[in-house]
């Protein structure tokens, strides 16, 4: 499946959601990750060994993401 980005706002604050191929923290490849100073979520589409990962794993890491920004935000 193909992922757009896409902007939300939650408590006043606007924040991008980019899907990348892969995401890193430091050289460690991570499902998704959030950059609380310029309000950007980052979200991986494939595993560490390029292979796509599945919907539901996606979707629930936008969904971690974005309580990582509501407790941010709290």
């Amino acid at each position: 499946m193909k992922y757009k980005n896409f902007k939300f706002d939650i408590f006043g604050d606007t924040y991008r959601v980019i899907y990348k191929d892969k995401v890193f923290d430091k050289d460690r490849h991570v499902l998704g990750q959030i950059d609380t100073a310029k309000n950007i979520i980052y979200i991986s589409t494939k595993d560490a060994d390029d292979k796509e990962l599945p919907d539901n794993v996606i979707l629930t890491t936008l969904y971690h993401e974005i309580f990582h920004a509501i407790l941010f935000a709290g």
